[in-house]
Parts: structure tokens; sequence; C-alpha cells
């Protein structure tokens, strides 16, 4: 039959009564009909419980409507095809038996434990935290209507939050509450709410998800007479309404699991990976119901072992014992003539910007700056912020970046905490930080020694290149050391993914304390691009300048900056 005129439940009325004709018993009579439902449905849409139920719902999607974004096999094209297949497995009965436990200590149900971890499937393969599950009701909630056969089934949304970091038993609780709910709320009809929703109308519902959980009690559907006793099985229908549909039935000591998909958006590969997750994610819950969301393990030891040996083919060839600097000084000698910083109207080439460092590189050399030891540098965006942090690195030390943004309590805690002994710096900025040690201002001629030539290095791909300090949010900020090899390895791998030999100019427009800056100074002088230089105090007019600068190949930002 199909589900236009009839759901499970009529089709255990039909068997009874199909039955009941064989054994030559009559029917009783029908005091109701269907046509009487659809007429008392509609007139209950106007009553005062109906819209308690619609303000219910409405308020269940106010916010915006997640979209499952499963990674599919296929194309979108597919999802208009209701051409479906399915893959079946069962459960273990020590698995039924330990589910049937962990329903029974959290207050729940079987059927409650299983959509939980139906959604944490779906967590773990989209990422999303946020899950609309739909799932059918009896609405069968009047006596008058238990014996009619028709279709009084309702499909619900569930929606909830599978964070990462929550428990699983916190996340059941979730579940159990949203799932109550929305069952005393069943009766509201399912395409009145989407015209209230206003979204885009599809039969299949999937304006609301494209996902369905189905739990079925086989022994409903399990009928005995004398010593016969009759099931009855739905075949597969070779339909799904779908991309993905779970159906469970439970017959008590044996649970089949059938995966419902549309061939057109996955293989069966695919499903069957799917069932073995699912499985997996059930037999680790019930051993570690309090575990993380995201620490609940579903790839078998054959998947685990085939990611991190075969699919973690990390190893390349890189020079490792190298460091950037020496890089940029190839650069140099390369393309001298090239330009590699602007700032306004200043320039430099890499002749001039590789020239400047060395100088400065030796007047840091005669205050006696050697590998590991720090020197801090506190300078705007400028094009002296760049010789100075070469310089350094040149001279054998490692810099220190600190914003000089920053309140004075928190630069004076860094120059302490780092123990830089020198400070690069701008004599417009003395006044901002009284200083004890050495200071060599970058804006001043004199700081610079007369040989421009390279120096001999005074440090390895093991010594620091620099030190970056944190935050702070969660206390003092610490300083992240840095060696030249983990920089060299960074700086390779963003030469061969970022550029590609091909010409790419950044902007250095960020905190010089955040690490960003690091990808957007060294990948370019590496290359033999142009670092452009932007400084401003409102950071969104300086990204919207940015963005519209024609010079401009490549920006690196968070999301927030995105967002900006």
């Amino acid at each position: 039959m199909h589900h236009i005129i009839s759901d499970g439940y009529s089709v255990n009325i039909l068997t009874n009564e199909l039955l009941a004709l064989y054994h030559q018993k009559p029917l009783p009579d029908i005091e109701f009909e269907y046509k009487d439902f659809a007429e008392w449905q509609n007139q209950r849409l106007n009553e005062d419980a109906m819209k308690r139920q619609e303000t219910y719902w409405l308020e269940q999607f106010q916010d915006e409507i997640p979209i499952l974004d499963l990674p599919t096999d296929g194309s979108k094209a597919a999802e208009r095809s209701s051409e479906g297949q399915r893959v079946t497995c069962s459960l273990q009965p020590d698995v039924i038996r330990s589910l049937q436990d962990l329903a029974q200590k959290a207050e729940t149900t079987l059927y409650t434990v299983l959509l939980a971890a139906y959604n944490v499937l779906l967590h773990k393969y989209t990422g999303q935290e946020d899950i609309v599950v739909g799932t059918p009701a009896s609405g069968r909630n009047h006596p008058d209507i238990e014996k009619i056969i028709g279709i009084f089934i309702q499909t619900i949304g569930i929606r909830t939050k599978p964070h990462a970091n929550r428990t699983f038993t916190d996340y059941l609780e979730e579940v159990k509450r949203q799932t109550l709910d929305a069952f005393e709320n069943q009766d509201y009809p399912f395409d009145r709410l989407v015209e209230k929703l206003n979204v885009q109308r599809e039969t299949t519902g999937k304006s609301l998800f494209n996902t369905m959980f189905v739990f079925q009690n086989i022994e409903f559907h399990e009928i005995r007479h004398n010593e016969c006793t009759f099931k009855v099985k739905e075949r597969n229908p070779g339909v799904s309404l779908y991309d993905l549909m779970l159906t469970i039935e439970d017959a008590g000591q044996q649970i089949e699991m059938h995966f419902d998909y549309k061939p057109g958006r996955f293989t069966k590969d695919t499903i069957e990976q799917i069932t073995r997750h699912y499985t997996a994610i059930l037999n680790s819950l019930v051993e570690q119901p309090e575990m993380t969301l995201s620490s609940v393990p579903m790839l078998s030891e054959t998947e685990r072992h085939q990611l991190l040996t075969e699919c973690n083919g990390t190893k390349t060839p890189y020079p490792h014992k190298e460091t950037v600097y020496r890089w940029f000084e190839m650069q140099a000698e390369q393309s001298p003539d090239h330009e590699a910083v602007i700032f306004g109207n200043e320039r430099y080439t890499y002749r001039q910007l590789n020239e400047r460092a060395n100088r400065l590189a030796r007047t840091l050399r005669t205050k006696g700056v050697q590998a590991d030891q720090f020197v801090a540098i506190i300078c705007p965006h400028r094009i002296e912020l760049i010789v100075g942090i070469l310089a350094v690195l040149k001279a054998g030390g490692a810099y220190v970046p600190i914003d000089p943004e920053y309140p004075e309590e928190r630069i004076q805690y860094m120059l302490r905490d780092s123990r830089a002994e020198v400070v690069l710096t701008q004599r417009s900025l003395l006044d901002q930080f009284p200083y004890d040690g050495d200071v060599v201002l970058l804006d001043e001629e004199n700081s610079y020694h007369e040989d421009h030539s390279n120096l001999e290095p005074d440090s390895d791909a093991h010594d620091l290149a620099y030190m970056i300090y944190t935050s702070g949010s969660t206390g003092n900020p610490k300083g992240v050391l840095i060696e030249h090899q983990g920089l060299a390895d960074y700086i390779w791998w963003a030469k061969e993914v970022y550029v590609r030999g091909e010409k790419t100019n950044f902007p250095l427009y960020s905190s010089i304390s955040f690490d960003l800056t690091v990808t957007s100074i060294f990948t370019p002088l590496v290359t033999g691009n142009t670092i452009i230089v932007f400084d401003g105090e409102d950071k969104s007019a300086v990204l919207s300048e940015i963005m519209r600068d024609s010079r401009i190949d490549m920006i690196k930002l968070t999301p927030a900056h995105l967002h900006v």
C-alpha cells in the first residue's frame, strides 16, 4: 500500500482483519471513517491547543534552519530522484542489552538512545553542531481512530545541538527533552509549519531536514493465532525520498538497521561504511557514555591504520638545515632590483632591503647579540619593521615582536619575561615604555653600520628564530619558542601551497604580535615577491583598502577578519 493511504499501524489493522476474515469471523462495524478524521483535524486547527503547538514549532525553528551538509559521492542533481537502495545490518545481542541498560539508567527509551547516537554520527560526518532530524509520530491520539486504516502519521523535526565538547550523557538529556516535547506537539500539520516558516516547499520535507530516523517495534507487527505466528515485514521499496534514512526494526532480542539512500548521491560502499561507523559509535557509547562527542571513536582498526599509514603520506623533501634569512639573501642575489617591500611612497628593492638589514645586524653584533639571545621589536607597520626582523635573524638572535599599541603594563611584562637585552624601536615610541637595556632606534641613521655585506651565520637550524607571546586570555601571556627549522619548514610549505612559483604579493596589516604576520613577511621574501605594508587604527578600513588594492594577490586572515 502506498503511504498516501496507509501507515505502519494501518498494516497491522489490515493484517488482523485479513486473519479474521480467513477464519470467517465478522469484522466490527466502522463508526468513523478517514474523512471524519480529516474534518475533525481541520476543525482543531483553530483551537487554543493547536495554537500552542504552532507556537512551539515556530520557536523551534525561529533561528536559521541548519541544512545537513553530508559529504556525498554524487551530484546534487540526484536529489530530485526518488530512486533508492538499502543496506541492512544487525546489532549483536550483547550490544542490544547494553543499549537497553544505558536507556534505563538515563530514564529514557531505546529509541532516544539510538536517535542521539545517529545525531553523533551525523555530527562527525559534517562537523555541524546544530542538526535537525526528521522522524515520524503515530498521530493516533484519539481512541476513535485507533482502528481506522489511513495515513495518520505526522512528520516532526527534532532539533538538537551536538557540540563536540559535550558528554554523550549530557547530550542524551537534551535529545530526551527535545523528543518528548516534539511528540507532545505532534498534532500540528507538518505542511502547515513549512508554510508558516516560509521556506522552500518540497514534497520530501527537505525544506527542514534531509535525513530521517524511523524506529519500528516489530513485535507490534507480530500476530499469534493458535500455533501459527505471522510477522509483517516491509519489502525494500526501492525508493528513498531523503538523502539518507535510517530505519530501526526492534524485535526485542534482535535489531535490524536499514539505511535507505539515493544511489545518485552515495555509493553502496559509502553507506556500508556509514553502517560500520554507526555500529562502532553504539559500541563505544555503551562502554563509555561519559566521553565527549569529539572523543567518541567510530573508525575500525583497519581504517585507523589506513589513515595513519597509507593516507598520511606527509613525507616530503625540504632543506631542513637551512634558514629563512639565508633564502632571502639568495633572492637578493637573484633579483636585486625587484621591489621587496612597499609602504606608501617608500620602496625598497631586494638589494636595498638586504643591505639595510646587514648594516643593522652588524650594529646588533657589536651589542653582543648572538644565537638564542632575544631582541624585542616595538615598531608600527613601517619598512623599518621588516628591516629590524631580518637584522635580528642575520645577527644570530631571536626576535620578540611586541605591538606598540599594547598597554604599557603588558609591554613591560613581555620585556621582563623575555629578558630581552636589546630593543629595536622608533624615537617617537621611547616615552611609552621606560627601559634600562640597550635601545636601537630604527629611524635614526647612526644605528646602521657602514658595512652592508652579508654576515657570516652565527646561528643554525636548531637555534631560535623568534619568540611570540600568546594572547594571555587564560592568565599571563606565555612566550612560545620557534626554532629556525620550524620556521623554515612552514615557510617552505607556504611557498609550495600559496605561491606555487607565481607572482603573489602579500599585505602586511595585522598586529606583529600575531603569528599571522610570519606568513605575510617571509613567504613573499623567499619567493621573490613583494610585501605591501598597510597601517591604520581602523582595521576594517584597512581591510577594505586591501580588498580594493589590485597589487595584492593573497591575503591570510582569520574568520573574524573575513566577517568584517
